[in-house]
């Protein structure tokens, strides 16, 4: 099939070449991202007639209404919430005495790829601070995994691996922060499943996992997504796993008037740090406001990989064939995205042409760019093919946005954020993210 008639030009790709992506400045005024008041307890707001209030409460306690909701995101994906008896290791009793979350008066504390140097042990030190611990990641080569029993559930061909995010947590900190133990029973070859890690992989506890450079962990456990950032496997800071990267911190109040000052204070002016209170993210971690690695292989498949020069990466056929084509939409002809990512970009581009503003596109950068965020940074979003570049020539990485408002609110209306809202902006960049809400920040 041909180009459509009126497409956009093509510029060069600069897809997935920046250097981290998900850097936004809504520290303070995020939305809960999705999250909304559960459907039940929406009668309990006020306004709602008392009775209806208290037959709502009534059919919760007898478990009549709600448990099939359990465990689902805004897209209906089983992908997050708390821990069901049906997934691995989950304990229900466990599940229901213990919240699924950190503590409500934790805030969450990055400042782009990584912590200044110093800055963990500043804010650590001082007494306006509460308990605080920081977590430090990195993407690691996974390249073989067993199950409890000893059968083999992942074994790629020699020199391919799976692109892993591993979390390592500080055994002295991490739990006292968290108000629960968590890494300081964990043996030192231990290792942590986020729900959504074991739902991918089909693996729960006892499970084994060979990474590139010969460690072998077992899994401990299977915890919800919220008390470890979301982390595919999360790790003793001391363990055998090399994870030196300062990502964020996590920290609880000591006086919580002046926790907000004592932060900022110790940022200086070349890094300045993002502040993320519980409670306005889904998860807290780093590069918050675009979906953890995790949920991205949930929702969009995972794959295995090679290396190649620079910044590029060769990922798996299977999962190509499976996931990335090449179809025209409106406006701008010819685009090779994930298949998900094209069903969402066809209607916005049609919506554009019905409002007579295919103008708005001056070129198209590219979609599917198999490549790393930076030299040594994570995946980029464009390695799966869920994000699309537009008017690049007047959007460079880093410069203030020149966006028309058209643009970003069709795009928004069809669930891509924008990242020209981000601290460091992205103008040209637009990313498919389910479950997160797409609208702007005021």
């Amino acid at each position: 099939m041909g180009t459509l008639e009126g497409a956009v030009p093509r510029r060069p790709t600069d897809a997935g070449n920046r250097d981290l992506e998900g850097i936004d400045d809504t520290v303070q005024r995020a939305s809960t991202s999705g999250r909304s008041t559960p459907w039940a307890l929406a009668f309990l707001q006020p306004g709602r007639p008392r009775a209806v209030a208290v037959l709502v409460v009534v059919l919760l306690a007898v478990g009549a209404i709600g448990p099939q909701f359990a465990g689902e995101s805004d897209e209906g994906d089983d992908v997050g919430g708390p821990a069901a008896p049906d997934r691995p290791g989950a304990d229900p009793e466990q599940v229901a005495e213990e919240p699924a979350d950190l503590p409500a008066d934790t805030t969450m504390v990055w400042s782009g790829a990584h912590l200044a140097e110093g800055y963990a042990e500043a804010v650590a030190d001082d007494p306006r601070t509460g308990p605080t611990t920081v977590v430090r990641g990195e993407i690691l080569g996974l390249v073989r995994t067993e199950s409890a029993e000893g059968e083999v559930v992942h074994d790629p061909p020699n020199d391919w691996w799976y692109p892993v995010e591993v979390l390592a947590l500080d055994p002295a900190t991490y739990d006292e922060v968290a108000g629960r133990e968590l890494v300081a029973g964990l043996d030192e070859d231990g290792a942590l499943l986020s729900e959504t890690s074991a739902e991918v992989r089909g693996l729960g506890p006892g499970a084994l996992l060979v990474f590139a450079d010969g460690s072998e962990l077992r899994v401990a456990d299977v915890v919800p997504d919220e008390l470890v950032g979301a982390a595919e496997v999360a790790v003793r800071a001391d363990g055998p796993l090399d994870v030196p990267t300062e990502k964020y911190l996590l920290v609880r109040p000591g006086d919580p008037d002046t926790l907000h000052e004592a932060l900022v204070e110790h940022g200086g002016p070349d890094r300045e740090p993002r502040l993320v209170p519980h409670g306005t993210t889904p998860v807290l971690r780093h590069a918050h406001s675009v979906l953890p690695a995790v949920e991205r292989k949930a929702r969009f498949g995972e794959f295995t990989m090679q290396d190649r020069p620079g910044r590029q990466i060769r990922p798996g056929s299977t999962w190509t064939r499976g996931h990335v084509v090449t179809e025209s939409v409106p406006v701008i002809g010819r685009v090779t995205c994930h298949r998900e990512l094209i069903e969402r970009l066809r209607p916005a581009m049609q919506e554009l042409r019905d409002r007579g503003a295919e103008g708005v596109i001056s070129d198209y950068a590219g979609c599917w760019v198999p490549r790393t965020s930076g030299a040594t940074g994570p995946l980029s979003s464009h390695a799966w093919g869920m994000a699309i570049d537009f008017n690049a020539q007047v959007n460079p990485y880093g410069a203030e946005p020149r966006q028309p408002d058209v643009l970003i609110e069709v795009m928004a209306d069809h669930g891509f954020l924008w990242g020209g809202d981000w601290h460091t902006p992205d103008g040209m960049h637009f990313e498919l993210a389910p479950g997160r809400d797409t609208s702007r920040p005021e």
